[in-house]
């Protein structure tokens, strides 16, 4: 798996206790979840578990293209 790459910015971080995704996101997580008959949690905690491992957080000024 590549890498994902987010840029680090300015500012104060508005967090909140709930995850946003897309429906298209939420369905792909939900097929999952039913069909090994598991929590929706359970599913969405192993997803970025495995995502979060690759990330990487760069500086405004050392973006490569």
């Amino acid at each position: 798996m590549e890498k994902i790459t987010f840029v680090r910015k300015n500012g104060k971080y508005k967090g909140r206790n709930a995850l946003p995704c897309s429906p298209e996101i939420y369905k792909h997580v939900a097929f999952i979840a039913e069909s090994c008959n598991m929590k929706l949690g359970e599913v969405t905690n192993r997803l970025l578990d495995a995502a979060l491992n690759h990330i990487e957080i760069t500086d405004e000024d050392h973006i490569e293209f």
